[in-house]
């Protein structure tokens, strides 16, 4: 039985480091084409308007519903 937990333990390193380069691999070919707006451009789906609404402290009924449509919109890109 401890033979075949040690056998475990080994197979488990190497697998692991076939499984981390593959997640790796999949991340990066996931990401490859994102890109998220940064400039505001009124089409509220950029970073500016998110930091904009989020600093505000007391925000109004108007801007917490456009605060809302921003993160909906980020979320989507």
């Amino acid at each position: 039985m401890l033979e075949q937990d040690k056998h475990r333990a080994e197979i488990y390193v190497m697998v692991k480091k076939i499984i981390d380069k593959y997640h790796k691999s999949f991340i990066e070919k996931a990401l490859s084409d994102f890109k998220l707006e940064y400039d505001s451009n009124g089409k509220k789906n950029s970073l500016q308007e998110y930091f904009y609404y989020y600093k505000l402290t007391n925000r109004d009924e108007n801007q917490k519903k456009i605060f809302d449509e921003v993160k909906s919109n980020l979320r989507k890109q």
